[in-house]
């Protein structure tokens, strides 16, 4: 291609639009000259402009970016200017029966495979993408013609069908990775039309958590950042040491009830702040907030740009200041506090000396949390310079120490409670202050996240597991009682379908002669055939006619209800395919042998890094 900056008088492009095109279909622009589009810009619901910045436009028709390509006209393309197309790069890891990896031969490295389609009208293999509709987002493109093009070149039955295209929406559920963006060297390009595409990979990925949403079980992925949750009374300095720690006015600090809600302070590339709903998406493990009442409007999250002590690896959570009394919180502070405790990795607990230390809500909350997260709970007397003198500040200490002990949850031995302030070298203190056992203690939790990781990895595994077990025991205890209710639900369809067919054969035999029944059934057979018939004629013939035609009634509708009772009162409930119960007990051993012993390397390897070897071999 010759670019349009350099002079090239001879140049004699061959004008051509594919007859297709000019045919006018819904996909395709008319003729430049019978309308006036609006290029390098959104032309209505057509986006003109292009990836590769703005283009020239000569004579009212658009030049590609790229320079002369020998044709002029839209060619085979419908658009003039960019014709704009989304191909999803869809992959996943090879792998063998029991899920683990395939690594190659040679590389060592695991076998990355993707997607792709044979066309039928050039018999070339393709990524499966397409042309991105008049005003359709490219993340809607993306799935459409996935779907579209992959399930059609499947050969499957219906239901497998649906569970690929059910898999299919799941898997574009993700963002996905943006792979390229721009101009694509098509053979279809012309000096007026051109393709530019948007190529995104998305990777099938069959780790954890997508073995547990299939047994409906919900697991949080791995964070790369501890969360350490702030909670006590109001002016404790919780907001105070945030600025301390990351060096910045981030919260607001006073001595009223600044913090309102819940604020996440977090590290990123820049300085923001994000209100409840961005928050939720940035943090979709802490979307069961909004089950509670009220939370979500008093969700925030500042990001801060703040590169001290270990920030990057931390996500503080500011809480409300906790009070007794009148105080009406908008929402259930104490159940939501109970419920952020679960979740935090470290919860710190600050009694103001000048403030209500000795808050019980403060103190019911903290007695609750050790129940289930004691390892996590620590105490600090904040505001330490501001106590008075030493025996001050010993009282206050022996005071709320009393308090808490009080509790049948908290009294334990080796009770610690550091004082710490915020240093200022304008105010100086002789109190001592240990501020920085708070920085060491963040610090130790961060060290500790690879072993929690672990940790957390093996108790999941065994949720799956039962998980996957009790789906399998359910199936087969269901399949147990579907066959109790066929037998139960044959028999009475049987004797319901028994009672007409018995009158009727009563009225046969009955309508014929004896000659005729002697010559079908034998002597021996109509002497048989009376012995047990005689009792039935004789009661049936002793009642009037009235009450033999109630009585012929009657059987009949009792054999309809039989019939009812076997069709609705003994229904089945459906099972587990065999395919269905293979897939279960494959990714139960792929749980059982692959993750766990994955996750046993992993550890030994973990400590190799601090032991030495010969421990490691005892």
């Amino acid at each position: 291609m010759v670019d349009w900056s350099q002079n090239w008088s001879l140049y004699n492009p061959v004008s051509y639009t594919h007859p297709s095109v000019e045919k006018k279909p819904v996909w395709a622009d008319p003729d430049i000259s019978s309308f006036s589009p609006q290029f390098n810009t959104a032309d209505g619901p057509v986006d003109r402009t292009s990836f590769e910045g703005n283009y020239k436009v000569e004579n009212g028709k658009p030049l590609n970016p790229r320079g002369r390509t020998g044709l002029t006209g839209r060619g085979l393309l419908g658009r003039w200017g960019p014709n704009h197309a989304a191909d999803p790069i869809v992959t996943r890891w090879k792998i063998d029966a029991k899920g683990a990896k395939i690594n190659h031969s040679v590389s060592k490295q695991p076998i990355l495979q993707f997607v792709s389609i044979k066309r039928k009208d050039c018999e070339e293999w393709a990524i499966p993408g397409g042309m991105v509709d008049s005003g359709e987002k490219i993340s809607v493109t993306l799935q459409r013609e996935f779907s579209e093009e992959a399930l059609n070149s499947l050969e499957v039955t219906p239901s497998e069908r649906a569970e690929i295209h059910k898999r299919i929406i799941n898997l574009f559920k993700s963002p996905g990775f943006q792979v390229y963006k721009g101009y694509v060297d098509d053979p279809r390009n012309t000096d007026n039309a051109w393709m530019e595409t948007v190529a995104v990979n998305f990777h099938d990925e069959t780790g954890l958590i997508t073995v547990a949403e299939s047994v409906g079980v919900k697991l949080l992925p791995p964070r790369k950042k501890i969360t350490v949750l702030l909670m006590g009374n109001h002016s404790a300095g919780k907001s105070s040491f945030i600025n301390w720690y990351v060096e910045e006015h981030i919260q607001r600090t006073g001595v009223a009830i600044e913090t309102q809600g819940f604020s996440f302070v977090t590290s990123g590339r820049k300085r923001e702040s994000l209100t409840g709903n961005a928050t939720l998406h940035l943090y979709p493990h802490f979307k069961p907030l909004q089950q509670f009442k009220g939370v979500s409007e008093y969700l925030s999250t500042e990001i801060c740009t703040s590169r001290q002590k270990r920030f990057s690896l931390v996500t503080f959570v500011d809480s409300p200041g906790l009070v007794d009394g009148d105080m009406k919180y908008p929402f259930d502070v104490d159940e939501v506090i109970l419920w952020l405790g679960d979740l935090c990795d470290l919860i710190l607990v600050f009694f103001d000396p000048m403030g209500q230390a000795l808050c019980k809500r403060t103190l019911n909350i903290v007695e609750s949390l050790n129940e289930k997260h004691g390892d996590r709970l620590h105490f600090y007397l904040s505001k330490a310079d501001e106590a008075g003198g030493e025996s001050d500040r010993q009282r206050v200490m022996m005071q709320i120490v009393q308090e808490l002990c009080k509790r049948p949850g908290l009294n334990k031995c080796g009770f610690d409670m550091p004082t710490i302030y915020i240093p200022n070298p304008n105010k100086p203190s002789r109190c001592v202050n240990q501020i920085e056992e708070v920085c060491r203690t963040i610090e130790k939790t961060i060290n500790q996240t690879v072993q929690n990781t672990l940790n957390s990895l093996e108790k999941d595994c065994e949720v799956i597991s039962e998980a996957i077990t009790d789906t399998l025991i359910n199936d087969r205890q269901t399949s147990v009682q579907n066959r109790r209710a066929r037998c139960k639900s044959c028999f009475l369809t049987l004797l319901g379908f028994s009672v007409p067919l018995a009158l009727m054969a009563l009225l046969v035999l009955g309508s014929l002669s004896p000659e005729l029944l002697e010559m079908a059934l034998g002597r021996e057979g109509i002497d048989a055939l009376s012995l047990y018939l005689t009792p039935i004629v004789r009661i049936f013939e002793s009642l009037p006619v009235e009450q033999r035609l109630y009585s012929c009634g009657g059987l009949v509708l009792f054999s309809f209800l039989l019939l009812i009772f076997a069709r609705f009162f003994f229904r089945t409930r459906p099972t587990l395919s065999g395919k269905q119960k293979r897939q279960l007990q494959e990714k139960l051993e792929y749980v059982q042998e692959v993750v766990k012993t994955k996750k046993k390397k992993l550890y030994e390897e973990y400590l190799r890094q601090s032991v030495s070897d010969h421990d490691m071999d005892l």
